[in-house]
């Protein structure tokens, strides 16, 4: 018997379904209030990309740090074409801090900020886009 790697069965697999032998699965959600199942549904995004953008394009995303028993929240932004970071810590993790970020970034970036990319995390939602 041939010993064969996890992604070579993978490739294997799926070219049977694309000859049909194999038939494509259907992801299902059960719903326990109508006690009934469902086709999951894939959402489309479309992903903002670095290239091809008039102004600056920043990235800003979160990290929580344990410093001597005390949390933080560290809120980073960078922008690679201008080569510039900023970060600053807070002690919680909302969208307000998240706004108040933006406002100090804004002050001492030196480029224009016209797109914001985040990872969608709950910090830059509500008064972080508001804001924008």
């Amino acid at each position: 018997m041939a010993n064969l790697s996890p992604s070579t069965v993978g490739r294997m697999l799926n070219d049977f379904k694309k000859r049909g032998i194999l038939p494509k699965t259907i992801k299902l959600s059960y719903y326990a209030n109508s006690d009934s199942f469902r086709e999951q549904t894939k959402i489309k995004r479309k992903k903002l990309r670095s290239r091809g953008h008039a102004g600056g394009l920043v990235k800003a995303d979160s990290i929580v740090r344990f410093h001597n028993g005390i949390k933080r929240y560290i809120v980073t932004a960078l922008d690679k074409e201008k080569k510039f970071a900023f970060a600053y810590a807070y002690k919680n993790h909302s969208s307000d801090a998240a706004t108040d970020f933006m406002k100090k970034f804004k002050s001492v970036a030196p480029v224009s900020l016209t797109h914001v990319q985040t990872d969608n995390g709950s910090e830059f939602a509500k008064h972080f886009e508001v804001y924008l």
